[in-house]
């Protein structure tokens, strides 16, 4: 916003400036139309671009933070236990209070906000908070899949079915090749006993991309069989719909991401 609007300036004040230079003595407006244009982009480029490392300078101070949680969570993997809930909660919360310095930035660059509020949802949902993960995830980017795909598993938790589809609509259709979320999707929609439905949300799936884990899930629901998530590995777990193996020491997610930041 901020950016944008210095931008604007820089363009009226090139415009006017060159309009009167080239004018003759007088104003003429089709001399300053061009260097206005190359101002207000070329400014607006400048300063989203530095407003971008220092966001980025931030998420990666608290990347340091997650890295330091995952170390704790693998000495405990180690020794044979799971890190404890304090453990876990502590870890993300300094993560978390790292993110959220980069809202300063939201005022000066648009998506700011909404990018920095999905990291700190999936982080609050990935060590269980989720009530209080659900007002950050509300506000992520709609290209955040996993953030969003989050969002929908609370409302399917909830029971909240219409909500659910509706979120899960808006996420497939901007996210259309993420294998995992077309699958969540569909596995929800048949834990409710919709099978058709879930091979049609699976048959769309299919018709984005190619996928042998797409494929197997719907025929093993057109041959009236379970759906098998599992191939989908540690990311389908970070969901929680279903209890890991008991072998698994359950790990939030390790990076922040930073989609949706730039080229906006």
């Amino acid at each position: 916003m901020y950016n944008l609007f210095i931008a604007i300036a820089a363009m009226i004040v090139a415009y006017v400036l060159t309009g009167f230079a080239l004018g003759g003595g007088g104003f003429n407006p089709w001399y300053g139309t061009i260097p206005g244009l190359a101002a207000l982009i070329g400014v607006y480029l400048l300063l989203a671009r530095r407003t971008y490392q220092q966001v980025e300078a931030v998420m990666n101070l608290a990347q340091v933070e997650l890295m330091k949680l995952q170390q704790t969570i693998q000495r405990a993997a180690a020794s044979g236990k799971a890190p404890t809930p304090t453990q876990l909660n502590e870890g993300a919360d300094k993560a978390i209070s790292i993110m959220k310095r980069g809202l300063a930035y939201a005022r000066w660059q648009f998506l700011v906000e909404q990018q920095i509020n999905g990291n700190i949802g999936i982080l609050l949902y990935s060590s269980r908070r989720m009530e209080d993960a659900v007002p950050f995830l509300k506000t992520s980017f709609y290209k955040n899949w996993i953030a969003q795909a989050m969002l929908a598993c609370i409302h399917f938790k909830r029971r909240e079915y219409d909500a659910m589809e509706e979120v899960f609509e808006k996420a497939v259709k901007a996210n259309e090749k993420e294998s995992l979320l077309w699958a969540t999707y569909a596995w929800c929609v048949w834990k409710q006993d919709k099978r058709d439905k879930a091979i049609e949300i699976l048959t769309r799936a299919k018709a984005q991309m190619t996928d042998e884990r797409i494929k197997e899930n719907l025929e093993a629901l057109q041959n009236n069989k379970k759906m098998k998530m599992s191939p989908y590995g540690e990311t389908w777990y970070q969901l929680q719909l279903v209890k890991p193996k008991p072998q698994r020491i359950e790990q939030p997610f390790g990076r922040v991401s930073k989609k949706g930041l730039r080229g906006r």
